[in-house]
């Protein structure tokens, strides 16, 4: 029990670790994604699952993914949940550029000199799971969520999973070096020298995503999966189990189901530990600086970005994690229906706020650096 809780937290801290020093739990590095003003972290993410389907693809190449434990888990496809799940999930996206583990990683961190809204997303995660544990039979009963089908690219085209997986990893890291010649994103940091200097600065997007993907591949060899919002999911039926009032998404605490929510914990000390090494972040816009009220427009968007956040991807079947990253890589045909889904709608959200007026210059111009952004030592 002690060696899994440890390999979870410590895979979590790993990749809360990136996501804080790629600047993922930004809003304005996400907003500006969504409304390709800044493309940091779809690259970011692009490199991530290139790196996870190279190892997946050469370890079944080489006939040694049994014995590595690389084969990889695959989301099942069931049917019109994922449209549902990515509408809900993908609007919460679009309108804060949040996501269940950018929001954990966040909350430690305390963005925007101390604001309290970031913990209202997170009680916001766990309502979701509650509420989904409450409808989740009677979506079943109408059909909504159907009967779960091991659907993905690979099998449908009658192919190998290899070399689909091997050129899947080629089409993502093709994309995000075209992204990142054509598509500079804005800096926030003055710039830096020293490899340490570097180091304690937010991250480049290749290495960052190099570890992502890597983090992705040890944690499927060690029989786990890297998925934010099913962490949620097993922090929540793991603390109902220990009060006596199992629930029935997760009728048994099993090992995995304590790595997954040692996984989420992970990532909060990951926030809580590069925080205290890096430099100083300053959050100029408005979607980085909140009220630090805790009960306020802002904490009140935040527990229901939270909520909508956790149902959506319960309903749909994963996050931007979850259904994306760690399973893009798998060729899930679910995962690409929930991700597809919930990135459209997303995007169609934070162009709309964009030309209202919503985002009114978040983003300096593409390649520049904010002055007033520059962090502090």
């Amino acid at each position: 029990m002690f060696s899994t809780l440890a390999m979870g937290t410590v895979t979590g801290l790993v990749f809360g670790t990136v996501l804080y020093k790629v600047a993922a739990m930004r809003h304005s590095r996400v907003l500006g994604m969504l409304t390709f003003s800044d493309f940091k972290i779809m690259k970011f993410a692009f490199t991530a699952i290139a790196v996870a389907s190279f190892g997946y693809g050469l370890a079944d190449l080489m006939g040694v993914a049994p014995e590595l434990g690389l084969v990889p888990r695959i989301n099942s496809f069931n049917g019109w949940s994922h449209v549902l799940g990515g509408v809900i999930f993908g609007s919460a996206m679009g309108l804060t550029g949040l996501c269940p583990g950018t929001a954990a990683c966040r909350l430690p961190s305390n963005p925007g000199k101390g604001k309290l809204d970031s913990l209202m997303v997170v009680v916001g995660l766990f309502v979701g799971v509650a509420i989904y544990a409450a409808i989740k039979e009677s979506l079943v009963e109408s059909g909504v969520i159907g009967a779960p089908r091991a659907l993905t690219l690979h099998g449908s085209l009658g192919l190998p999973y290899g070399p689909v997986a091997m050129l899947t990893g080629a089409f993502f890291l093709v994309l995000s070096t075209v992204l990142d010649r054509f598509a500079p994103e804005p800096k926030y940091d003055t710039e830096r020298t020293s490899v340490v200097d570097r180091i304690r600065g937010e991250w480049h997007w290749l290495p960052a995503g190099a570890l992502g993907g890597l983090a992705v591949l040890a944690a499927t060899m060690q029989d786990g999966y890297i998925g934010f919002s099913g962490s949620i999911l097993a922090t929540y039926g793991w603390a109902l189990d220990l009060v006596g009032m199992p629930s029935k998404l997760v009728p048994e605490v099993s090992e995995g189901i304590m790595w997954r929510a040692a996984l989420i914990g992970g990532v909060l000390l990951g926030g809580v530990s590069t925080h205290l090494w890096s430099f100083k972040q300053e959050w100029p816009s408005a979607e980085d600086n909140a009220p630090t009220k805790l009960v306020g427009p802002a904490s009140i968007m935040g527990f229901g970005a939270g909520t909508a956040l956790s149902l959506g991807a319960m309903i749909g079947g994963g996050c931007t994690t979850g259904a994306f990253i760690a399973a893009f890589p798998t060729l899930s045909l679910g995962s690409f229906a929930m991700g597809g889904t919930f990135f459209v709608v997303a995007l169609t959200v934070a162009f709309a706020q964009r030309f209202t007026g919503r985002l009114p210059q978040l983003f300096p111009a593409a390649g520049t650096t904010s002055t007033s952004a520059a962090a502090a030592k």
